[in-house]
């Protein structure tokens, strides 16, 4: 569902996966609260096994993100998080298609519902248009 509210931040959530965003900030947060995939934990496991570079290989696969964040809760298990421009090739086929693909080591995520497009590209907008001013011309 998309969420707007009075505060400097819209959301958007499809299922664990949750998209946020700073309004014309130009990117959006890709988080994951609670990794239930095996295969993807073991990935981001090895990664830091192995000390490699936390690569986020997006859909489009010319494009890159990295991850920013590995976390663990009480409530909800381990995440992570990275961000991916608003006019991304990626992000752009999430509009289109309601669905968000990467891939994080050998473990490809593939998210998303087809209700809603036009939500998510209202939420698009949102992130990347710039803020309005109320000051002074």
């Amino acid at each position: 569902m998309l969420v707007i509210s009075d505060t400097a931040e819209a959301g958007d959530a499809f299922g664990s996966l949750y998209f946020s965003c700073q309004p014309g900030s130009g990117y959006v947060s890709v988080i994951e609260s609670n990794m239930r995939d095996k295969k993807l934990r073991m990935a981001i496991a090895n990664l830091i096994i192995n000390d490699s570079y936390p690569t986020v290989l997006l859909d489009s696969g010319q494009e890159r993100s990295a991850l920013e964040g590995i976390n663990s809760s009480d409530d909800g298990g381990w995440g992570y998080r990275f961000r991916v421009a608003t006019n991304s090739a990626a992000f752009n086929a999430f509009k289109m298609t309601g669905y968000f693909s990467f891939k994080i080591g050998n473990a490809a995520v593939h998210a998303g519902e087809k209700a809603g497009l036009e939500n998510i590209a209202e939420f698009q907008s949102i992130c990347r248009q710039l803020p309005k001013s109320g000051g002074s011309k």
